[in-house]
């Protein structure tokens, strides 16, 4: 719970950042205990970042509802843009040569993967997330291995083969599967404008 709080102290030092807790508490359907564990896990990570977690997180949700918001937000402001990547495409993921990014790389996020529910995907997936090292190829010929701490994330579009609309959080292999709500389709940044403006008002009166 210190870890938690402290992520949360830090988070609320940029007041941009008091718009997406908001987010946060619409986006799991005001589900407090949901949204806390995803803070307690998050914190951990940031934490020890040296520390390799064995799951992986998916936030499901139709297009646009802000589900990559909560891994930028956090990750990507208290990370910093250095350890932290995302890939559009799986294909942008697996490419041969990786040297550039992947050995100070702590956290990936997948975002929107089309194909997270696949065998072929979670088959490869749940040996990145486990094994102990990973391979480093540079173009220049050079291949070494390093310590796996990298942990990793995903964003994917419903799929009713795979989760249903009461589906809340569903654990698949190594990944847990958390169903988000629609309440901001494609407003976020309409919203995240609102409630600033309306602060810098409070603020001028």
């Amino acid at each position: 719970k210190r870890y938690t709080l402290e992520l949360l102290e830090t988070l609320c030092q940029d007041y941009e950042n008091h718009f997406f807790l908001w987010c946060w508490y619409r986006l799991f359907q005001r589900n407090i205990k949901i949204l806390f564990w995803l803070l307690r896990w998050s914190a951990r990570k940031i934490k020890y970042p040296r520390e390799r977690m064995d799951r992986m997180i998916n936030l499901c949700g139709e297009q646009g509802a802000g589900k990559s918001i909560f891994f930028q937000t956090i990750f990507r402001y208290l990370l910093g843009p250095q350890f932290y990547r995302e890939f559009g495409k799986w294909e942008e993921f697996t490419t041969s040569f990786n040297g550039d990014w992947a050995p100070q790389n702590l956290f990936v996020l997948f975002d929107d993967f089309k194909n997270f529910w696949s065998k072929e995907t979670q088959d490869d997936l749940t040996p990145m997330i486990t094994r102990a090292q990973n391979q480093i190829k540079e173009k220049y010929g050079n291949e070494y291995a390093i310590d796996n701490y990298r942990q990793y994330a995903s964003t994917s579009n419903p799929n009713r083969k795979a989760i249903n609309d009461d589906d809340t959080i569903m654990l698949r292999r190594r990944n847990v599967t958390v169903s988000v709500s629609n309440y901001f389709c494609g407003q976020v940044d309409f919203w995240k404008n609102e409630y600033l403006a309306k602060h810098a008002e409070s603020k001028v009166e």
